[in-house]
């Protein structure tokens, strides 16, 4: 993986954090003490946060430092579609999640 490929990674993974917590661009932003510009630049993979935006991160999303680079490594389409269908059935009936995960959806696709 080049660097550039890792900053769009990197920006992918602080985008699902982000989403999973409910946050927007502007609270995160906040959050960890960086204007809403620079964050929108880190998730579309245009620039890497500090070792203190690093760490705000880390605290923001209650994350150890190797979980925040823990990305996952799927083989094939089948794999990731197993994936999705666990993490959905995990959460059946919970509907402000499954309202979470569909509003993420379709922002996605």
């Amino acid at each position: 993986m080049n660097g550039n490929e890792f900053k769009k990674v990197l920006g992918e993974r602080i985008v699902a954090l982000r989403n999973s917590k409910g946050l927007s661009q502007e609270r995160l932003a906040e959050c960890i003490g960086i204007n809403p510009r620079s964050l929108s630049d880190l998730e579309a993979g245009k620039s890497l946060p500090s070792a203190e935006t690093f760490g705000k991160l880390m605290e923001v999303f209650g994350l150890k430092p190797y979980e925040l680079f823990s990305f996952p490594d799927f083989n094939n389409a089948n794999e990731i579609e197993d994936e999705i269908y666990k993490k959905i059935a995990s959460v059946k009936g919970n509907k402000e999640l499954l309202t979470k995960i569909y509003m993420y959806l379709i922002s996605a696709i």
